[in-house]
């Protein structure tokens, strides 16, 4: 996967598209415990309240950059079963700081 980042931008805006960077400091902030992963459903409705007025973003497109965010090695998931069916729930592998540096930058 070829990384682009827009290096006339400052800070998370480098690596990341406005509507995901909410997002991003959704997950660093989450505490993540074996009775509290970050779900999918609970990522797009936070992030929707996070969001400008007027401003969406589709489940899907959470769902993906979520997935996305696991390929790179930021996110672990699992399918939990529930009201609904299957649900994937995710955990951080590692801090923002550490994924920014080895993940995204490649110190």
């Amino acid at each position: 996967m070829t990384k682009q980042y827009d290096l006339s931008q400052d800070g998370l805006r480098i690596f990341f598209k406005p509507w995901q960077i909410p997002l991003v400091k959704l997950i660093d902030g989450h505490t993540f415990t074996d009775r509290n992963p970050l779900r999918t459903r609970d990522a797009f409705i936070n992030i929707n309240k996070l969001l400008p007025d007027g401003e969406s973003i589709s489940r899907a497109s959470v769902i993906f950059f979520l997935q996305k965010l696991e390929e790179m090695g930021w996110l672990d998931s699992a399918k939990r079963t529930g009201r609904g069916g299957h649900h994937d729930v995710y955990w951080k592998t590692m801090p923002l700081n550490e994924f920014i540096t080895t993940k995204l930058v490649g110190l």
